[in-house]
């Protein structure tokens, strides 16, 4: 199965709390549920999380008693931001939930019945998790193309199948908290270091990055192992969920509209409309 996806009117997943000692299956029919499994990291990986996040849009549809299509949009509106508070530093869940929110509105312009735009949700839905599938196997093609035969490479964060609907980001190819060091580090010893990104995680309203909102996640996941303590109780604790790399530091950011190479401000804004 995939990390996430539709199956019989319930969004499933791999709860990735219990890896890699078991492999559990976890299914959800209220948007709330799926909202809660994103905090607690049942999924993870920005591409995952924006598929969870548009399906637990599309659930909450069929969950609203709604029978007008205005009806429904303020239960949407409600749902999505419920499912935007979870983890604030996700851009690519605010950018799925967006993008069924501006289908359902444009339904409804078009006076389309509130059943009509429950369907249209999950078909939106299933179409941007087929498309995450798309976007990380060209990523991995224009990263390999950077390869050469006896390289070493490191990756950070979650690179792999588990981090999105079905296929790594970085699977042929070689910014979670930590990457900042490591980009200084590559920087100062002449290797190069990239960011493996599809352009959903791109936020291009914010003037730089000290304006992106910090998730920082509970103190117990740091003081506590499988629930027993591993630090002394009452211990300080600053367990931030990201940390900003400043672009300096990066060689370039392969995207699946190929790779993005400095000035950054520019090539960046053209990468994400597509253009070459």
């Amino acid at each position: 199965m995939r990390t996430v996806e539709w199956h019989q009117n319930k969004v499933q997943m791999v709860d990735q709390r219990q890896l890699p000692h078991e492999w559990i299956i976890v299914e959800f029919d209220d948007y709330q549920d799926v909202a809660r499994a994103i905090k607690e990291m049942y999924v993870r990986g920005a591409p995952a999380i924006g598929a969870t996040a548009a399906f637990g849009l599309a659930l909450s549809a069929r969950q609203s008693r709604a029978v007008t299509a205005e009806a429904l949009l303020q239960d949407l509106t409600l749902a999505a931001d419920t499912l935007r508070a979870t983890r604030p530093t996700a851009v690519n869940l605010t950018w799925a939930l967006d993008r069924l929110l501006t289908r359902a509105r444009a339904l409804a312009e078009e006076n389309a019945p509130a059943d009509t735009i429950r369907e249209a949700l999950l078909d939106e839905a299933q179409a941007l998790a087929e498309e995450d599938v798309a976007v990380n196997r060209s990523m991995g093609a224009h990263g390999a193309a950077l390869v050469q035969d006896g390289d070493n490479i490191l990756t950070h964060c979650n690179a792999g199948a588990l981090a999105t609907v079905d296929y790594g980001t970085v699977l042929g190819v070689a910014n979670k908290i930590g990457s900042y060091k490591l980009a200084v580090v590559a920087r100062e010893n002449g290797i190069p270091c990239y960011s493996v990104s599809p352009t959903s995680t791109v936020d291009l309203s914010l003037p730089s990055g000290d304006d992106i909102p910090i998730e920082e996640r509970p103190a117990r996941e740091v003081t506590h192992c499988f629930g027993q303590p591993v630090a002394p109780e009452g211990v300080q604790v600053y367990n931030p969920a990201f940390d900003v790399t400043p672009h300096r530091y990066l060689t370039g950011i392969v995207t699946e509209n190929g790779i993005v190479y400095p000035p950054l401000a520019r090539n960046l804004r053209r990468a994400v409309r597509g253009e070459e």
